[in-house]
């Protein structure tokens, strides 16, 4: 499977140049790598215990660490890092854990600091199998959208900017797509053969929302 995130890796290297940044919802580690590799430090967290071991595992820069933690309650003092990055994450956690998360986050960003969520966008024919077929998250659409609410009604952030773009997916094969994204065996058929007609080349718009962080 191939997955260009350049647009966003790039935009999120030229923010956390130089910075200490929290990123939470590190998964294995991979994704931002090369934004990591620019940053002062890089501290990923995760719940899941895999994932946080395959990024450890796979991880070669002196600068970057990674730990199974949540974000409801995060182990660091006041004013630790310049950034916190919500990398797909603040949707799938419960509704009332999201704005103790972002409290969080804010709590422990320095004066004058950034918090960013990047999160998917229902649109796209990813999103599109994912409402067809059941398969990856399935129908996100009110997690996605109190997501949204939740972080630009935080009191303590001020949004800076938003930032909209493509990412793009393509697999080898139905079983490589099976590898990846997890389906439901009843519509694999339909499924195999809506991605056979799109080459087994898949799209979705993310969006990045970028805040400063106010006293």
């Amino acid at each position: 499977m191939k997955r260009n995130e350049s647009t966003f890796v790039d935009r999120i290297a030229t923010i956390v140049r130089g910075m200490d940044v929290l990123e939470i919802g590190c998964g294995d580690g991979t994704r931002f790598a090369r934004a990591a590799r620019v940053s002062n430090s890089w501290t990923g967290i995760d719940v899941d215990t895999t994932a946080v071991r395959q990024a450890n595992e796979a991880n070669r820069l002196p600068n970057a660490k990674f730990l199974e933690a949540s974000a409801a309650n995060l182990a660091w003092p006041d004013s630790s890092f310049d950034v916190v990055v919500f990398t797909l994450s603040l949707h799938h956690m419960d509704f009332a854990v999201m704005p103790r998360a972002i409290d969080e986050a804010a709590r422990v960003v320095r004066s004058s600091g950034s918090v960013m969520f990047l999160e998917p966008l229902p649109v796209g024919t990813f999103y599109d199998a994912e409402m067809r077929f059941g398969c990856c998250d399935g129908d996100e659409r009110r997690e996605l959208a109190y997501a949204f609410y939740i972080m630009l009604s935080a009191e303590r952030l001020i949004e800076t900017e938003e930032f909209i773009a493509q990412v793009l997916y393509e697999y080898d094969s139905f079983d490589d797509f099976k590898q990846h994204v997890p389906t439901m065996a009843e519509s694999n058929q339909r499924l195999e053969q809506y991605l056979s007609q799109r080459e087994f080349k898949l799209d979705e718009d993310w969006r990045l929302n970028v805040f400063h962080v106010v006293d």
